[in-house]
């Protein structure tokens, strides 16, 4: 009895875990799976982004990063999948928020490694919030502006 009691405690917690988990990852992603796929998208484990070489030393409140990457191959690139990294960071105030957005469209890049990692995206600013969409792979730099006024509508819905 004690067995069969135990044993319905363990698996009511697993169950619980599990919801928690989709629960979890369903408020994480700034753009849900339903629109990514709309946009030719969805939703890639892999980030791109690597806030230690492009932030300019104002550390953000919160942060959340979502890796995105390309349905199909994009035939004109040698077949590969297009991938960027949606974002956003919460700032403590409105001027810090500010030039951040100043900082990711005007990059004072210090050496090359940062040139390549944090040239590659584009934002816009909503109060404290900064939003972006970065990419690492040179190519695929033309899609930023379609994505950036499609990740704006999605997060003026809300």
């Amino acid at each position: 009895m004690i067995r069969a009691v135990l044993c319905r405690g363990i698996l009511k917690y697993v169950a619980l875990m599990v919801l928690l988990a989709g629960v979890a990852r369903a408020e994480s992603l700034l753009v849900g799976e339903a629109a990514l796929a709309d946009w030719g998208f969805r939703v890639s484990e892999r980030v791109s982004y690597s806030a230690f070489y492009c932030n300019d030393g104002t550390e953000p409140e919160t942060t959340t990063y979502q890796g995105i990457r390309s349905i199909a191959p994009d035939s004109a690139l040698a077949n590969r999948y297009r991938r960027f990294t949606l974002a956003r960071e919460a700032y403590a105030s409105e001027e810090q928020a500010a030039r951040r957005l100043r900082d990711i469209q005007l990059p004072e890049n210090r050496n090359s490694k940062q040139e390549k990692l944090c040239d590659m995206r584009k934002g816009f600013r909503q109060g404290s919030r900064v939003y972006f969409v970065h990419t690492d792979v040179s190519a695929f730099v033309s899609a930023l502006p379609g994505l950036l006024e499609k990740l704006e509508q999605k997060v003026a819905e809300r």
